[in-house]
């Protein structure tokens, strides 16, 4: 079967995930523009035989306005004025902003955040507050920040999205703006003269004057008209999200989003906490996961091949060493 765009300007986004749909968001607000967005939604169930992974399969997602990056700083500031648009159009609530901090010891690369994130709080008069070991008590009796620490907790245009409600508001909006939504893998893109053929797992066809190819990590692994393979090397990294009971979800329900310096005998490990966030299955989780900035052998499994991510991905493959640290900075921060 056939399907085509009778308009003389036509653009098809290839992927549905984070950066497909938020592309197509967008072009769906030019005028007389046809758009077509191909790509699955979330499956029901992992599937081994389905080449479908999102990193938008999930609620919590930190978003902060510091950094030590100044255009870090600058993207997400810009980004986080725009949520409430978006959630408006939409109807679709996408961010919580419960807040952003971070505590480590004032030292190196952290040392250099800090103040980055003050200069940067100050200069666009965002509020801030300074963490120390009294104030960081007061506020969590359940958290044990690291020995001798220093923090920041900025409170505004800082929390975390729901990035499965970020990709949904997205799609709302572009179907709302003419988009046909072909959810469904595509499988090759073939460039003629004056267009693109478009194959997808179901053999039927979308033909296209332009495309965005917005695959993300399964780019290099399917028939597309790349020049040359994207430069992408691929990690897996686990995380470790914690059920809680109502009495629990009571005691925590304050915290914010945060970054939290560990120190190990072996180098620096950046943890990010989420606060609970309910999910679903109506249950609250906490979610912790790992950065590191030492040798990582036994933390981070290169995945090199398509079956290699699915397998990662549908079997929750997680290292022995990365297991061990997560549960380590679990008793270190949120005993």
């Amino acid at each position: 079967s056939r399907i085509t765009c009778t308009m003389p300007i036509k653009s098809t986004g290839v992927g549905a995930g984070v950066f497909g749909s938020c592309t197509v968001y967008h072009l769906s607000k030019v005028q007389d523009l046809k758009i077509c967005l191909v790509g699955p939604g979330e499956p029901v169930k992992k599937n081994m035989n389905e080449a479908v992974f999102g990193c938008h399969y999930d609620e919590g997602r930190i978003t902060r306005v510091v950094s030590d990056v100044k255009t870090d700083q600058l993207l997400a500031y810009r980004s986080t004025l725009k949520f409430s648009k978006l959630e408006e159009e939409s109807g679709i609530k996408i961010f919580s902003e419960v807040g952003y901090g971070i505590v480590g010891v004032l030292a190196g690369a952290f040392a250099t955040e800090v103040r980055m994130a003050d200069e940067f709080c100050e200069k666009n008069g965002i509020d801030y507050e300074i963490l120390d070991e009294k104030s960081a008590s007061e506020k969590w009796s359940y958290f044990v920040p690291p020995v001798d620490f220093t923090g920041r907790l900025v409170g505004k245009l800082s929390g975390y999205l729901s990035i499965r409600n970020l990709v949904r508001a997205a799609h709302v909006v572009a179907r709302n703006n003419g988009v046909n939504h072909r959810e469904i893998v595509a499988t090759s893109v073939i460039k003629s003269d004056d267009s693109f053929e478009i194959k997808l797992a179901d053999e039927t066809t979308v033909y296209s004057k332009k495309i965005v190819l917005a695959c993300g990590s399964f780019t290099n692994f399917f028939d597309f008209p790349l020049q040359n393979p994207l430069h992408l090397n691929l990690i897996g990294h686990s995380v470790m999200k914690f059920e809680l009971s109502e009495e629990d979800y009571q005691l925590t329900k304050d915290f914010p989003s945060m970054n939290y310096r560990y120190s190990p005998t072996n180098g620096d490990v950046y943890l990010y906490i989420l606060p609970p966030i309910q999910y679903p299955n109506g249950k609250h989780y906490i979610k912790l996961g790992h950065t590191v900035n030492y040798p990582s052998e036994g933390l981070e499994r290169s995945l090199d091949t398509l079956e290699q991510v699915k397998e990662w991905y549908c079997m929750e493959i997680t290292l022995p060493l990365e297991t061990t640290l997560l549960n380590t900075s679990n008793r270190c921060s949120l005993p």
